[in-house]
Parts: C-alpha cells; sequence; structure tokens
C-alpha cells in the first residue's frame, strides 16, 4: 500500500509537472513573438497601454502598419440548474491587469516562479452568490494539487490548468482553465478575475502552490445589463482560455 501511494505520489507530480512546463514552453513562444516584433521594428518606440483584450501595441512610423501582442483571455461561463439543464449561458472577452504584466514581466526574466492559478466570481454588493461563515462571499475556484485546499462554502479545489500543444487545436499554445462553483444564495455575478501565485525563483512550478505573491492576471465587470444572476443549487461551470497572438 505504501508503494502504491509513492507511485500515485509521482504520478500526480509528473503530470504537474508537465502542466507547469508546458505553461513554461507558451510564455516562451510569447517572448520569441516579442523579440520578432522589436527585431523587425527597432526603429520604433514601444508603448504600451490597455484595451480591451489587453493588447500590447507598437507604435510605427508615419505610414506604416501596426504590429504588436495581444494577450486574450476568452471566458465562457455555464450556468447549470439541479437538473443538469441549462440555465444561461455568457461568452465575453476579458482584460489583462497591471499585475498580469508585472508577473508576465517577471516570469520572463526569470525573477518568479509561477504558482497556482485561480477564477474569482464576484456580486454586487451584498449578492454574491457563495458563502463563508454564513455570510456572503465571492465564489474561488482554486487548483489544488496535494489536497491542500480545504473545500469549503466559498472555495472549490476544482480548478484544472492546461496548455494546449495539440497543433490541430484552435487554442494551440494557449492556457485552458477549467472549473465550477456551486451557488449557495440566490445572487449574481458582477465581476470575475484569474488569479497567479508567484514564488522566488529558487522554487520549482511544481512546489509553488502558496506562493509568496498572487496578482490578478486578468479582468472583467459587466455592465447592468449584463450581469449573470444565480439561484441557490446552480452549478456555475467557467472555462477561460489565455492565448498570446
Amino acid at each position: 500500500m505504501f508503494l502504491g501511494n509513492l507511485d500515485m505520489e509521482g504520478e500526480n507530480m509528473k503530470k504537474l509537472f508537465n502542466v507547469r512546463t508546458g505553461i513554461f514552453t507558451a510564455l516562451f513562444l510569447f517572448v520569441i513573438g516579442i523579440v520578432f516584433v522589436l527585431g523587425s521594428q527597432s526603429n520604433q518606440m514601444m508603448a504600451v497601454q490597455d484595451s480591451q483584450l489587453g493588447k500590447i501595441p507598437q507604435n510605427e512610423t508615419a505610414g506604416g502598419q501596426q504590429e504588436g501582442v495581444d494577450v486574450q483571455g476568452h471566458w465562457m461561463i455555464e450556468v447549470l440548474n439541479e437538473d443538469g439543464t441549462v440555465a444561461q449561458k455568457k461568452e465575453f472577452e476579458n482584460a489583462l491587469q497591471p499585475g498580469g504584466k508585472r508577473i508576465l514581466s517577471e516570469v520572463l526574466t526569470g525573477k518568479t516562479t509561477p504558482g497556482n492559478w485561480s477564477i474569482v466570481l464576484l456580486g454586487e454588493q451584498g449578492l454574491s452568490p457563495c458563502e463563508y461563515d454564513q455570510a456572503r462571499a465571492g465564489c474561488f475556484i482554486v487548483e489544488d494539487p496535494d489536497n491542500i485546499v480545504a473545500e469549503t462554502e466559498y472555495q472549490f479545489p476544482n480548478l484544472s490548468v492546461t496548455a494546449v500543444e495539440d497543433q490541430t487545436s484552435p487554442n494551440y499554445l494557449s492556457i485552458v482553465l477549467s472549473g465550477s462553483a456551486t451557488a449557495s444564495f440566490d445572487g449574481n455575478i458582477q465581476k470575475v478575475q484569474t488569479k497567479v501565485k508567484g514564488c522566488v525563483n529558487t522554487v520549482s512550478p511544481s512546489d509553488c502552490t502558496q506562493g509568496s505573491t498572487e496578482d490578478f492576471f486578468t479582468s472583467h465587470t459587466f455592465s447592468d445589463t449584463e450581469i449573470i444572476d444565480v439561484v441557490a443549487g446552480q452549478q456555475i461551470n467557467v472555462t477561460v482560455v489565455l492565448s498570446f497572438d
């Protein structure tokens, strides 16, 4: 039994390491894209600004074309009734946050090791649908590779993080986050975020489960007409595709 547990733990560590390696591959290719743009447009000045898709544009000389690198986050939220039927489904894009830019910079320069990801679902004031200590709270969908996270009313340790390496997939070299939460109260979802932990560069990706820092990577706030209403007992399925173009 003891040896069997060791084999299972070793296999789980290999799977986690492979996911982290795939994510590093995607980030590496992201850097190559930046270097290519900079090399081919060396006489131009880089200007970094936010756009709805978190675009990092490059200003060009008068009359020239504009090129840049996009950090895109495509979300799909599906709300299921308790009988499994679909109550509603919404797809949208999000914006790269300053914390996302910071951790990208630190990872690409070797200062920080990326750790666990999480997805956060927040409601309007007083209307978040999950529960903490008998009070309303946002819903946190988190990674839990080593059963570190205790399941609570607001924290759901079922998040999967996958680096897509299939060249035939439309999401090739993207990072896909996928998980679900269950509403404890009638409420709504007004704001969604992805977060990623960071560790000092002496820590390996497979060991960066807690992290010394945690930044909002992407975020999106719904308008009044876009807010997602949920009722207690409904399951909220979330998929986020992060891509670099």
